[in-house]
């Protein structure tokens, strides 16, 4: 099923130089599944925590991870 236009990336300055594009879609956020805007936001308060953000993400037909340091 097509993913929710709420699931797209909202690319900020970390992020974005990690490599997630304007319109990626997040799937999950350390291992935690994203299936709506308030399961994105519990993973981004708990991911703060953590040594590195890492996201798993679709870009067109294409899955991959990226990870980061926390903001």
């Amino acid at each position: 099923r097509p993913l929710a236009p709420e699931r797209r990336a909202r690319v900020g300055h970390v992020a974005g130089e990690a490599g997630v594009r304007a319109g990626d879609f997040i799937l999950s956020v350390n291992l935690m599944d994203v299936h709506d805007p308030a399961s994105f936001a519990a993973a981004a308060r708990k991911a703060k925590e953590a040594k590195n953000v890492v996201l798993l993400i679709r870009r067109g037909d294409t899955t991959i991870y990226l990870a980061f340091p926390p903001s």
